[in-house]
């Protein structure tokens, strides 16, 4: 051992056992600086090391910065006993850019505390750090030449070579059943960055082969004495889809791998429900509590994403999607199912969508299991039969309405569809901009507007494209109208407003309004005489009105004052359910503590006087 290293070696048992004799001596922590912190505290030569000289503690928001440098010199030391690991010094420098009385005076900058007391009263650690990298393996003294040759040392070691093992089963789905592969081929690659050959081409990952081996009878592979990196795990079987799995190797590790086969095929199944329309009191957009019935005829189709694929004698190319039909059309239930649709890794998960003239197109995500039905169920919401159309370039532009006709106060819910009947892909309107709905009376006047904001769109953004067969279906917020006017004209289109940028054809739909007159109060619930008419019953004690249904239909409730003013939040479509459902109508004491109730649905119309007072 050199003199420097004996000094040091000295120093540091004095040092310990000062520490000792303080801790013992007294119950309170003592932290004695400086501190030397190496990290990793055990590096290896695929490690990037840092070293933390801290000096001391002081106020937060002044503790110096620090000029660093250092050199690193090989010393030769006599090995009389093997193996003698190579010795290296560390030779540090460094220079404060403060001082610190000047902090301590109150100088320094008091951020981020909110005042100088603050400051001072926030102390932290500080001391000058260094990144020395990746290191050799052998034996390093860093030497603190500030502080008379302070030393502190450290090993570099090779690191150990790891094992990575694993087995080759075929992917089965969800199935619990584990079948090995034998004699797949499995290859240990290193990934690595090669330019492309032509100017200004992409970087492409290229693996080269670093071990490889072949699996047994019960589908086990091994590779010893790997270096710790990152890897690429290629495998191939006779009858199956080859697959590359990217393994970071820092220990021992295990892999598990599934392979599928060449000809693996998944089925999707399901029901294709008719929901209610938006804005349904009580029902949401789900098959759940908002199903009115099934659609038979419904085109159930599967389209797949195009995948991106790196060869590696080849240019990034970017794969269309996978040819072939594969659509059902659903029966008198409502029900369909899609067989043999092929399964592969990079496209596993694909878009199932239900396509109906006079419905909302709605899409799904699905993923393929082989062996494994996978069931996709849609709700459709209601078609809309009271319509108007415009044909342009074999594209046709609807506007329509669930309804020809609607009950003052009623929701009115309309839809604007485009459907693509050329050979050719269009475009609908930027997607940034607004959608545009006017209802206008019979004397021009505005009854409701939505949208017709001006909305430049930002750079870059484009129209939505739809394919040849296909369609887009919007659905505008629903509105109510209380006015007097005997019908209301309802023009829609998408995008910019007012000729402001690009925009669909505007399409303009008839719809009546009957102004309903309030019934005359009566202090009994009248039952209307009307099939599928629910009981309706007011229970004075709890201040709610019961409706009682024996089968599942959508209602319009209707409240009123005495002088003919609608209570909007007691009015609206309502979705029943078999059996009985309540309203609270405590809060309608306000009004006089008189009001009538309208109930209106198919085949039937039941009014409801209701007296709070009593």
């Amino acid at each position: 051992m050199n003199k420097r290293l004996s000094i040091c070696f000295q120093t540091f048992v004095i040092g310990a056992l000062f520490f000792s004799q303080s801790f013992a001596i007294t119950s309170l922590p003592v932290v004695l600086y400086p501190q030397y912190r190496l990290t990793p505290t055990s590096p290896t030569t695929q490690d990037s090391v840092s070293f933390w000289l801290v000096k001391g503690t002081y106020s937060t928001s002044c503790v110096p910065q620090y000029s660093t440098s250092f050199k690193i010199e090989h010393v030769a030391i006599p090995c009389l006993v093997g193996p003698c690991p190579p010795f290296n010094e560390i030779i540090l420098s460094y220079s404060q850019s403060l001082v610190l009385p000047l902090q301590a005076a109150g100088f320094c900058d008091p951020a981020p505390c909110p005042n100088v007391i603050v400051c001072m009263n926030t102390t932290t650690e500080y001391g000058p750090s260094f990144n020395f990298g990746k290191l050799p393996a052998g034996d390093y003294s860093i030497i603190d030449t500030t502080d008379n040759n302070r030393t502190v040392q450290f090993t570099v070691a090779s690191p150990k070579p790891a094992t990575v093992s694993g087995n080759v089963i075929e992917d089965m789905g969800t199935s619990k059943v584990l079948i090995a592969i034998k004699n797949a081929k499995v290859y240990l690659e290193k990934p690595q960055i090669y330019a492309m050959p032509m100017a200004n081409g992409p970087m492409i990952p290229i693996d080269s082969i670093y071990d490889s081996t072949t699996t047994d009878a019960q589908g086990n592979f091994s590779f010893k004495n790997v270096g710790k990196d990152s890897y690429t795990l290629s495998i191939s079987a006779t009858g199956y889809q080859p697959k590359n799995v990217p393994v970071s190797i820092t220990t021992d590790t295990t892999v598990s791998i599934s392979l599928l086969s060449v000809n693996a095929l998944g089925t999707i199944m399901g029901t294709v429900y008719m929901a209610t329309p938006p804005g349904v009191v009580g029902c949401g957009y789900s098959p759940v509590g908002c199903v009115v019935g099934t659609v038979e005829g419904c085109t159930v189709s599967v389209s797949f994403p195009p995948i991106v694929i790196f060869n590696k004698t080849a240019a990034q190319s970017l794969l269309p999607a996978q040819s072939g039909v594969f659509t059902a059309i659903t029966n008198s239930q409502g029900a369909y199912a899609i067989d043999s649709v092929p399964i592969t890794y990079a496209n596993r998960s694909v878009t199932v969508s239900a396509i109906k003239d006079g419905f909302a197109q709605e899409s799904k995500a699905a993923v393929l299991q082989p062996g494994q039905p996978v069931p996709v169920y849609f709700a459709l919401q209601i078609p809309y039969v009271n319509k108007a159309l415009k044909t342009i370039d074999n594209v046709t532009y609807t506007t329509a309405t669930d309804r020809a006709s609607y009950n003052v106060g009623e929701n009115i819910n309309v839809r604007y569809t485009i459907k693509n009947n050329s050979s050719v892909t269009v475009f609908d309107s930027f997607a940034c901009c607004s959608e545009n709905l006017l209802a206008t009376t019979t004397s021009g006047e505005t009854a409701y507007r939505y949208g017709g904001i001006i909305c430049p769109c930002p750079l870059g953004s484009q129209p939505v494209p739809i394919a040849p067969g296909d369609s887009m279906v919007s659905n505008f917020p629903a509105f109510t109208y209380t006015g007097t006017a005997p019908s209301l004209t309802i023009t829609a289109k998408l995008g910019g407003s007012l000729g402001y940028g690009y925009s669909t054809p505007a399409v303009s739909v008839l719809v009546g309004i009957n102004q309903a007159t309030i019934p005359v109060v009566r202090q009994d619930v009248e039952k209307a005489s009307g099939k599928n008419a629910p009981l309706v019953t007011y229970m004075r004690s709890s201040k709610t009105l019961a409706i009682t249904s024996d089968r599942p239909q959508l209602v319009l409730i209707l409240a009123y004052t005495l002088n003919g003013r609608k209570i909007a939040e007691l009015s609206g479509n309502r979705f029943l359910n078999v059996g009985t459902q309540t309203i609270d109508v405590k809060n309608a004491a306000r009004y006089n503590g008189i009001m009538v109730f309208r109930i209106q649905g198919e085949g039937f119309v039941e009014t409801a006087p209701i007296n709070l007072i009593n």
